[in-house]
């Protein structure tokens, strides 16, 4: 994982440095390649994805559905437990912010056990340093092109 984080960093660094071309989409990815994975947790709880078929860029904004799969269920306010939660987020690639959109969770049977929507109420978001969440945000504004 740490070798793909710094290959992410390296490449947000030739991206901020090749201003004359502004890119509107991200590195395709092969069928078989749908979920790139990006991250996991250091306790191997959770493993971190990003959905390389529907990623969009415009300008410093990128939209990606991100996949967190967990090995343990994880369990909704409303009592149901998951083992996938899916979310549209939008990344600010230049002030290195995201915030999340439409939600849904699965169970271990890929039921839906509950959905939500925050576009346009969640706020703009920082990573902390050391995070997951960090890395995800490394590895998406990294594989702009």
């Amino acid at each position: 994982m740490f070798r793909s984080i710094l290959s992410a960093l390296a490449l947000v660094t030739v991206a901020a440095t090749a201003q004359a071309q502004r890119p509107t989409h991200i590195a395709p990815a092969p069928e078989t390649d749908r979920w790139l994975r990006v991250a996991s947790s250091d306790d191997g709880t959770s493993v971190w994805y990003i959905d390389m078929q529907t990623a969009t860029l415009k300008g410093e904004m990128l939209s990606a559905w991100v996949k967190v799969e967990f090995t343990k269920p994880q369990t909704t306010s409303l009592g149901r437990d998951y083992t996938v939660r899916l979310t549209q987020t939008l990344f600010d690639c230049s002030d290195r912010t995201s915030r999340d959109g439409q939600w849904l969770t699965q169970t271990a049977s890929g039921a839906v056990a509950r959905t939500g929507d925050f576009t346009g109420l969640a706020p703009w978001e920082s990573a902390p340093p050391g995070t997951v969440w960090e890395g995800v945000m490394a590895a998406v504004c990294g594989r702009r092109k």
